[in-house]
């Protein structure tokens, strides 16, 4: 591959007061990423907003400003709602270039995606060609689109959907098989090393198909730093990768959803 779909970077370590589910106690800055992909022949990234910067997005913004060849962004905007002229915003952030919006919602209240404030923002979405991300397991996931109707909305759902046993539960797979435009990020493999990823490689690849698959590392593996590395990710991805032209489908995923002009 040639595209990460998910990187995290910081440059410092004052943070907010408010309680975090994880908090670092390093810098891993854009210096930093870089070294890795390059030793890795990774051309492109995209930043994907952790959630102990909350929705302090300028560091995403700066990073893509001064390389807007090799990177994009998701950002972190919990408090959308409260502004006046949301459109403007976002269609900055778009300039800019964002592509989406992430929810981490894992030890979170669920929010109700059908109510006023939600349908404004993803119709905001889709006017931009973005996407919703979501940070969730596979059992919340299926609880916050169970009655889902928005068919335009292109959703992202991180590290394989968070599963908590070796197989998706049939609910997910029925949610998969939905009208909704579902992506899944092959990433944080690391999560799975214990009993591998084939089964859900397979899952996927008969639900939403190859075209809807992206590879992201989670570089750089924050509470796992000392266990897994990057080339661990790719080599765990190809070895149990069920199709030969995997990397190469979603490098072209990757692309269509975040670098085309």
């Amino acid at each position: 591959m040639t595209i990460d779909t998910h990187t995290h970077i910081w440059n410092s370590l004052h943070f907010s007061k408010q309680l975090k589910r994880y908090t670092p106690s390093y810098i891993f800055s854009q210096e930093k990423l870089e070294e890795t992909m390059n030793k890795h022949k990774i051309k492109k990234a995209v930043l994907v907003q952790p959630s102990f910067l909350e929705n302090d997005n300028s560091l995403i913004l700066k990073t893509i400003a001064l390389k807007p060849h090799k990177y994009r962004g998701v950002i972190v905007l919990d408090d959308f709602n409260h502004y006046k002229d949301l459109d403007c915003l976002l269609y900055t952030y778009n300039q800019q270039g964002v592509r989406g919006i992430r929810f981490n919602l894992l030890g979170k209240e669920l929010p109700s995606f059908n109510t006023k404030k939600y349908k404004k923002l993803f119709s905001l979405l889709i006017k931009l060609n973005w996407h919703l991300e979501i940070h969730a397991n596979e059992k919340d996931i299926c609880t916050l689109f169970k009655d889902f109707k928005n068919y335009k909305l292109t959703i992202v759902l991180d590290h394989f959907a968070r599963p908590k046993k070796e197989y998706y539960s049939q609910e997910f797979v029925s949610l998969l098989h939905s009208p909704l435009i579902f992506y899944i990020k092959l990433s944080a493999n690391y999560r799975f090393n214990n009993y591998g990823i084939k089964h859900y490689l397979n899952t996927l690849l008969q639900s939403i198909g190859k075209e809807k698959l992206l590879w992201g590392s989670d570089c750089p593996f924050t509470r796992f730093e000392n266990v897994w590395s990057y080339q661990k990710s790719l080599d765990l991805l190809m070895k149990n990768a069920p199709i030969s032209d995997l990397k190469e489908s979603l490098d072209n995923n990757a692309h269509e959803l975040y670098f085309r002009s």
